[in-house]
């Protein structure tokens, strides 16, 4: 249209009548530059689209790694400690810590590889057994830590009691066969809105560490009167007879 108009002024003006020639070429010129110009914009767009998707899975799958660990895929203790703090806003919770009892034998006489089979499949156990809102992390060597958000007493000590049954009914094999009498201790603490993160897990580790001395393969439940006064927890264990 700007090529059109001065053309048909130029020949009213003038009196000159204009080859059909020129007239094509005011037409067609300018859309054949409109259209390489646009498709090369279009194409651009569509490239900067790409990019911007492929940084944003870039993004996603570095915070991915920084957050998981490599060998079991759960959180690792860094994630693990954000999503607690994440979940708590919506209300209290239980926090179960686990540990695998006598690992250290397991490396040593089965060598570290199957140390890592072991995890792996107590993490996938883990994983497995779980629910949706929950969130399970490995905090480091053989011990895990699991977030209940929004359970009650009763179904975090279900769940703990469930998850030491289901390890020591496990079939663990190693490269030298099959390996006998892999269990878990399990330490609980509640996490109320007036307890803090690390006190939480203050009170769980102490039950956790109760649960060793008294023979593995048990749950204890670390118990509070004031939450200021979480150094020393009073503690309380399930009916459970070590295997």
């Amino acid at each position: 249209m700007a090529t059109l108009i001065p053309l048909a002024l130029v020949s009213y003006i003038s009196g000159i009548a204009i080859e059909p020639v020129y007239w094509a070429f005011a037409i067609f010129c300018p859309l054949v530059i409109s259209y390489f110009v646009s498709r090369k914009f279009i194409r651009m767009s569509e490239h900067i689209r790409n990019l911007h998707s492929d940084l944003s899975n870039a993004h996603e799958a570095l915070k991915h790694v920084a957050e998981h660990d490599a060998l079991t895929q759960t959180l690792n203790r860094r994630g693990f400690l954000h999503r607690l703090e994440l979940s708590r806003t919506n209300g209290p919770g239980w926090l179960l810590l686990l540990d695998i009892d006598r690992f250290k034998a397991i490396n040593d006489r089965h060598g570290d590889e199957t140390g890592d089979h072991v995890l792996h499949t107590i993490a996938l156990h883990l994983r497995r057994g779980i629910r949706t809102d929950d969130c399970v992390g490995r905090l480091g060597g053989e011990e895990f830590a699991i977030f209940l958000p929004g359970a009650n007493r009763e179904t975090a000590l279900a769940m703990a009691e469930s998850i030491r049954q289901g390890i020591a009914n496990t079939a663990f094999t190693g490269r030298s066969g099959a390996l006998h009498g892999i269990t878990i201790s399990i330490g609980l603490a509640h996490l109320a809105p007036s307890l803090s993160i690390p006190d939480c897990l203050r009170m769980a580790d102490v039950a956790l560490y109760q649960a060793k001395d008294d023979g593995r393969n048990c749950v204890k439940v670390g118990e509070c009167i004031i939450p200021a006064q979480c150094g020393t927890p009073l503690f309380q264990s399930l009916p459970i007879t070590t295997r």
